[in-house]
């Protein structure tokens, strides 16, 4: 864990600085025996939000793109590309690289294969189509802790709005686009 924070405006991504300190900040509050989980990583400006936060964050991310119905850019090289290089570079230009795991499967995949420690803060930020959001959510919501933060972006996109709005959660906080919720107690 890095002990101040800072914004990565130089890496491309579409996660503002208000948003990038609430990932920081809710990162800092997971327990050391839990990790964090973000599905859907891109070039890495939330993961290293989330590792200046946390020492374990498990970046999943196949890093092609996103080929989704409901678009959230007009950027191809998000769309379509392959930007892991930079992603790792990134990494390692803000000095977090020891604090994130790559696994590069796609999102179900990976929860399936999961082996590890309980998911104290789970970030979901992969694919924004309802049906995508919901197999992320139903792949990962189990191998939470029971105190854990569930922190969806996008939730002004019909799929990210239409799965939250299932969820049996309360909302704690919310952004422009960003919910933070934890279960019910």
């Amino acid at each position: 864990m890095i002990a101040t924070f800072t914004f990565p405006a130089d890496v491309e991504g579409y996660l503002w600085e208000p948003e990038g300190e609430l990932l920081f900040e809710a990162a800092r509050r997971v327990p050391k025996e839990h990790v964090v989980v973000e599905l859907g990583s891109y070039k890495g400006r939330s993961t290293i939000c989330l590792a200046q936060g946390h020492d374990l964050v498990i970046a999943v991310d196949h890093f092609k793109g996103e080929q989704s119905i409901e678009p959230i850019t007009q950027h191809f090289d998000h769309i379509t590309g392959d930007y892991r290089a930079e992603f790792e570079r990134n990494l390692d230009k803000y000095g977090v690289r020891a604090n994130v795991l790559v696994t590069p499967y796609d999102t179900v995949t990976a929860a399936k294969i999961w082996a590890s420690k309980t998911v104290g803060l789970l970030f979901v930020d992969a694919a924004h189509d309802y049906e995508s959001v919901s197999q992320d959510l139903r792949a990962w919501l189990p191998l939470m802790a029971p105190e854990g933060y569930l922190i969806l972006d996008d939730v002004n996109t019909p799929g990210v709005g239409r799965a939250m709005k299932e969820l049996d959660w309360e909302t704690i906080d919310t952004t422009q686009k960003m919910a933070i919720l934890r279960r019910k107690q």
